[in-house]
């Protein structure tokens, strides 16, 4: 069986901790990165995720620009967060970003169509579950594995 892990948000402790057991283990993992956040105080550096994702065992996901509740969000910005996370990611990382992590694992439809109409393959919700088909691959289960629930996060 195949399983997919993801870590959400680029943190800096994912290349202090995390990466080295990566490395350690060759295991690949996916990373929803939040393009807008790089380079600030507890966020991973451009440099450290061209690294990881170089070394072939990191893959980063389109995770948005500044992580807004979708949900609550206008088109227009979800739009905008969607395609400014893809297009930094492609171009600093020279790589093609296909899947999309949805910030707080907040599904929304005017997003799911969006993804659909620009050619992403994949998304990721927390809706939680193990079993994945092709008719939600825009929206994909994940067991959550973290400290905080999504209702800290008022959701």
């Amino acid at each position: 069986k195949t399983i997919a892990i993801t870590m959400d948000d680029g943190y800096a402790d994912i290349y202090t901790y995390a990466f080295p057991i990566i490395k350690k283990y060759n295991v690949v993992v996916n990373l929803a990165v939040i393009t807008g956040f790089l380079e600030n105080k507890d966020y991973l550096s451009w440099n450290q995720l061209k690294e990881m994702t170089d070394s072939g065992l990191v893959k980063p996901i389109d995770h948005t620009w500044s992580h807004p509740n979708l949900k609550k969000s206008t088109s227009e910005k979800i739009e905008y967060e969607i395609i400014t996370g893809k297009q930094q990611l492609e171009e600093k990382l020279g790589l093609t970003i296909k899947s999309f992590i949805y910030p707080y694992g907040n599904v929304d439809k005017r997003a799911m169509d969006f993804l659909q109409k620009n050619n992403f393959t994949s998304a990721f919700s927390t809706a939680p579950g193990n079993w994945q088909c092709n008719s939600f691959i825009l929206e994909l289960h994940r067991l959550r594995v973290g400290n905080l629930s999504l209702a800290t996060y008022g959701l």
